[in-house]
């Protein structure tokens, strides 16, 4: 997986601003509960509900979690995707450019992410007609600073 994440954060690197950060993230891996409680609602976690997180970076960790079903990402495209989008949160954290955390820098942060996942899996794949969400106001994370 170490060479899989250079070579990820390497093509991430060549498609934003960032630069190439001085350590790579850790890698982490977890259940389907551990995405129910850090993410989803505590009652989503007792219920059983589905919480459709598969990864997520937590700014000032380091640590990109990834579901435990993508411990062999380098088949899996869109498994690949998934992570060059937490890479894309990693150097995002890791540059210290984006300030005081608010809902409007969240969805910056989150649109960029997100257009780095689709433009790698549009060259991995060839299908450009996937589908890409635009985040909204009302997914913000309830612990921004504040909503500007």
């Amino acid at each position: 997986m170490t060479e899989l994440l250079t070579s990820l954060i390497a093509w991430t690197v060549a498609n934003t601003i960032y630069a190439i950060p001085p350590q790579p993230p850790v890698l982490a891996y977890q259940s389907d509960t551990f995405f129910a409680e850090e993410l989803c609602s505590p009652r989503a976690a007792r219920s059983n509900v589905h919480c459709a997180f598969r990864a997520y970076y937590r700014d000032g960790t380091g640590t990109i979690t990834l579901h435990e079903n993508y411990v062999d990402a380098q088949d899996d495209p869109r498994a690949r995707a998934l992570l060059v989008h937490e890479i894309v949160h990693y150097l995002q954290d890791d540059s210290g450019n984006w300030g005081e955390k608010t809902c409007q820098s969240w969805i910056e942060r989150e649109r960029e992410a997100l257009r780095l996942q689709h433009l790698y899996l549009v060259k991995q794949t060839g299908n450009y007609h996937l589908y890409l969400p635009s985040p909204s106001a009302s997914q913000c994370p309830q612990n921004l600073s504040g909503k500007g």
